[in-house]
């Protein structure tokens, strides 16, 4: 049964995360307390720092390109690394599948795994060296840190543990992660966390919604991706609609826009701060659309970004689109959980209920027209927004609605 399961599940995501979610709770109520205390504290800690070891090393890389099984002699030559250290990496890296070990005529070698390869794609070899060694500082001092504030969210995204670790105060995360050599890999982790999950586009009704009724002035705006750094999502929306008209605009600070060289005909940077009014050539565009961009900031910091996007709409035409997580109250999915407390740690952020939106949304003047949720349990749900009060901007206040119930 073991064996035959991933093919049983490989088809429902659904299914496959209920099977996890299953095993994990299953190891927890047969696990002796100690053994619970060495898989949280020993053992799991270890994965990630062995793990970011070997893609330092080019350890998995080599096991990936090798013809045949290796030795941890031969390894630690390739890799200009210790014998005895290199042998002892392998024992923690095969304990956990990271590498698979065979005994070939009384000698270890090793080959690689599907979790070896793993580790030699893009997000694989950025992931380990930015979570491990720019994250984890900042995750191990924030019980302390959390000790001294009486267990309540950063005030600010400028008063965090990154704040103190890398002594910058008056920073956000973003500011200093740009110091650090971790930039680059930052930026490949942020480009492919939610490459698995659905795109905006396929949750979210765009034809119905959005392009009819659009201007059809190809100098108008039709969409302002706020935040939108190197334009990725403002790019795949225009090629997967081009017959949506006017403009795509990609606003976000000079350092960021600055990134988002050779964009396409029709996608246009703005260089702009958004917590500041915006300027005329994003005024009155057809859709704002924030994609995890409300979950770095803490609630009055959302209520301001929120109020300018606001204040450039056009009364009874343009909308707001949160991309976004929107947690359940009950049992919310685990990487939900953890990310949440990751968003506040790191810049007060903080992965929202429907509620907490809400809150933030009427505050800011605008109101919830429609939640758009996605179908499964992991990707991002689509918050629609209006200025309430107005005309022309159907099915506002309406029920949340699943992306299934448009099909």
């Amino acid at each position: 049964m073991v064996r035959t399961l991933p093919g049983l599940v490989k088809d429902d995501d659904n299914l496959r995360q209920d099977v996890l979610n299953t095993i994990k709770q299953l190891q927890a109520e047969i696990e002796t307390p100690w053994e619970t205390i060495q898989r949280i504290f020993l053992l799991n800690p270890w994965y990630g720092v062995s793990i970011t070891i070997g893609v330092s090393m080019g350890l998995f890389r080599l096991l990936v390109d090798a013809p045949s099984p290796l030795s941890a002699r031969e390894i630690a030559i390739k890799c200009n690394a210790d014998e005895n250290f290199t042998q002892r990496l392998l024992r923690c890296l095969n304990s956990f599948g990271a590498v698979k070990q065979f005994d070939t005529y009384g000698e270890l070698v090793y080959a690689s795994t599907n979790m070896t390869r793993t580790f030699t794609t893009p997000m694989g070899e950025a992931c380990p060296p930015f979570i491990t060694e720019f994250f984890h500082p900042a995750w191990l001092k924030f019980p302390a840190k959390l000790r001294g504030n009486g267990y309540k969210p950063p005030p600010s995204g400028t008063e965090t543990v990154f704040n103190d670790i890398y002594n910058m105060p008056g920073k956000h995360v973003w500011e200093i992660l740009a110091t650090t050599p971790y930039v680059d890999d930052g930026g490949v982790f942020m480009s492919q966390y939610n490459a698995s999950h659905k795109h905006w586009t396929d949750v979210y009704p765009v034809s119905k919604r959005l392009i009819e009724g659009a201007h059809k002035d190809p100098n108008s705006v039709f969409m302002v991706d706020v935040g939108g750094w190197t334009g990725s999502v403002a790019i795949s929306t225009c090629e997967k609609f081009p017959e949506a008209p006017g403009k795509f605009m990609v606003l976000d600070l000079p350092s960021a826009v600055a990134a988002a060289s050779s964009l396409p005909p029709r996608v246009f940077p703005c260089a702009h701060d958004f917590f500041k009014p915006y300027p005329p050539e994003v005024q009155g565009a057809r859709f704002y659309f924030m994609r995890y961009i409300s979950h770095d900031w803490n609630q009055d910091d959302l209520v301001a970004i929120l109020t300018n996007i606001k204040n450039a709409m056009t009364p009874g035409y343009s909308r707001l689109l949160i991309n976004d997580w929107v947690v359940p109250e009950k049992d919310p999915h685990p990487f939900m959980c953890s990310q949440d407390l990751t968003m506040m740690h790191l810049a007060g952020g903080e992965e929202r209920s429907e509620a907490r939106f809400r809150d933030a949304i009427t505050r800011a003047g605008l109101q919830m027209s429609n939640v758009f949720r996605p179908g499964d349990r992991i990707s991002e749900s689509v918050v629609e927004c209006v200025v309430p009060g107005t005309e022309g901007v159907e099915d506002a206040g309406k029920n949340v609605i699943s992306v299934d119930s448009l099909v």
